[in-house]
């Protein structure tokens, strides 16, 4: 009888090798989903922490920006209030420089002509009274000196008299004709400064309208302010409830994924397992 063929021998079996390869790859994936779970999280409580800081420091800073805001309103405010004042001062101080520069003219006017003029008059006048007044005193001297006549023995004569007056007045005319052209160039002086207080108030009148239009401006940099506060304060909540939601996601698919390393864990030890059944 014929002898059967001999079996082919069997090549070395590398089951063992791979169902320990697949084991230690489980192994790996489960160690790696569950520090891939703690990374997140790290980075996830990093990043929140880093953007709650940047958010306060805004909110902080839009406080700041609110309480400057009040401020400026109430300083606003005040200097609205003050160049009212300021507004009417100059008006009336305007009125009194009208008034004064009207009043130093006809100063001028008088002091160059005619008042000079009238006291030369009452000079020429004293001049020709003071002979007829030597004439008085002569005749009065000579009859003190009748018996029984009457005595005139005054410290100062009549004609002595009206020449220290004559010799106070004519000074004053060629010292008022001195002082006429200053009194006319501060009469200009003043004249031009009214032209100085008129543009003064203009310029008062423009400041205060541009105040007026300040206040609503503040008020809506106010409320953008507040809107942004708002904001702040609902990115911020967001945030937290995004975070949240990121790290219970990431525990998810972490276990999930540390999980899903049973499979190829179970496969190597039941082949493992095998390998030695046949050994």
């Amino acid at each position: 009888m014929a002898s059967s063929p001999p079996s082919p021998s069997s090549p070395p079996s590398a089951s063992p090798r791979i169902a320990k390869a697949l084991i230690a790859a489980g192994v790996l994936g489960i160690i790696a989903s569950l520090v891939g779970i703690v990374v997140v999280w790290m980075l996830l409580d990093d990043l929140g922490d880093g953007v709650d800081q940047s958010i306060d420091l805004t909110t902080e800073t839009l406080g700041t920006l609110d309480e400057t805001l009040v401020l400026a309103d109430d300083i606003t405010a005040t200097v609205s209030g003050s160049t009212a004042s300021l507004d009417s001062t100059v008006q009336r101080l305007s009125d009194s420089v009208d008034e004064g520069s009207t009043v130093l003219s006809s100063l001028s006017e008088l002091s160059g002509s005619e008042l000079p003029e009238s006291i030369d008059g009452v000079v020429e006048g004293i001049d020709n009274l003071t002979g007829v007044a030597r004439t008085i005193d002569a005749t009065l001297q000579q009859l003190s000196s009748i018996p029984f006549g009457p005595s005139y023995d005054p410290d100062k004569s009549f004609a002595g008299t009206l020449g220290e007056i004559r010799d106070d007045l004519e000074p004053t005319a060629t010292e008022l004709r001195a002082i006429a052209p200053d009194l006319a160039e501060l009469a200009t002086t003043v004249s031009e400064s009214e032209s100085d207080l008129a543009q003064l108030s203009t310029d008062i009148a423009d400041l205060r309208t541009s105040l007026s239009e300040t206040g609503p401006l503040i008020s809506d940099y106010r409320n953008s302010v507040s809107e942004a506060q708002r904001l702040a304060a609902s990115t911020q909540t967001d945030l937290g409830r995004d975070r949240n939601l990121a790290k219970g996601a990431s525990l998810v698919l972490g276990l999930a994924l540390a999980v899903g390393q049973a499979v190829p864990i179970l496969y190597g030890r039941e082949k493992l397992a095998a390998s030695r059944v046949a050994v």
